[in-house]
């Protein structure tokens, strides 16, 4: 599929250029989704529309914003220069609103925001589910990206001004991160991460305390780990001293007397043995 012989040039907000030689990105398609019927949908940020393409004949279903709008856009919904057109698992429709194109192209907004809305294909009509501003304002001239995630909290990457912010459902901030200003990122995502380092990297340190005993254990990365089991004695007849839940990156076990070995063992949620920590004698690191 071409823009070209289906979006003609006049649909654009991008200037002219005076010379024949400079190329013009009268267009700028940025994203591209393939939606539950199959066909695709296109963000174009110069032509600031939404396409809806027959994935089959590259007809054009619908367009969205723009200069030749099919749709009645709803209250609240006013975009430009947008990224990231999605369908998401619910039904409601996701994009960027950068509102800002750079020094070349007039800014129609004050802030950039994320945007959840619904789509009425009959009545041509879009409605806004809710819209997330950053705190401080941001107008983004570049790039973004709005995420659902899962839970039905919405990530939002603010493109080119290195800041990515969760809301939960109700669009309170849960999370604000900002990144070095030599790093750019076009879009940040937020996904389920498990560490899973080998039982190798497992670490024992285990000292005389008093009358006791005291041993600290810590797996470098790991996060399925959620309670671990002590095994203490002499090194050929160990048996179970105890358990604790893992405590962050190190976890601290008490054990009574004074044993001549330990071994560790990390347990996951579900009560599954998932690592085994080397020997360790009484006053040694072992890792």
């Amino acid at each position: 599929w071409h823009s070209i012989g289906n979006v003609r040039i006049n649909e654009t907000y991008m200037p002219i250029p005076r010379k024949i030689t400079r190329p013009f990105d009268y267009f700028h398609l940025n994203s591209i989704e393939r939606d539950k019927d199959g066909n695709m949908l296109l963000s174009a940020r110069h032509a600031r529309a939404l396409y809806k393409v027959n994935r089959r004949t590259g007809r054009i279903i619908w367009r969205m914003a723009g200069k030749k709008s099919d749709f009645k856009i709803g209250k609240g919904m006013y975009f430009a220069y947008q990224h990231d057109f999605r369908r998401e698992a619910n039904g409601t429709y996701s994009i960027f609103d950068n509102g800002a194109g750079g020094p070349n192209l007039p800014r129609v907004s004050k802030r950039s925001k994320g945007i959840i809305f619904r789509i009425n294909q009959k009545k041509k009509t879009t409605r806004l589910v809710r819209s997330f501003y950053h705190p401080e304002g941001i107008l983004s001239n570049s790039q973004g990206n709005t995420q659902v995630l899962p839970d039905g909290n919405v990530f939002v990457g603010w493109g080119d001004k290195k800041t990515c912010t969760e809301y939960n459902r109700k669009g309170d901030v849960l999370f604000d991160l900002w990144y070095s200003a030599r790093q750019v990122t076009y879009r940040c995502y937020s996904d389920p991460w498990v560490g899973a380092p080998p039982a190798s990297k497992i670490a024992v340190k285990s000292t005389v305390a008093g009358d006791h005993s005291r041993v600290w254990v810590s797996w470098n990365g790991d996060t399925r780990v959620a309670t671990w089991r002590v095994l203490a004695g002499d090194p050929g007849a160990l048996a179970y001293a105890g358990q604790t839940p893992r405590d962050g990156f190190e976890t601290t076990l008490p054990v009574d007397g004074h044993p001549a070995a330990f071994r560790l063992i990390g347990i996951d949620a579900d009560g599954k043995v998932i690592g085994r920590s080397k020997l360790n004698k009484l006053g040694d690191l072992t890792n």
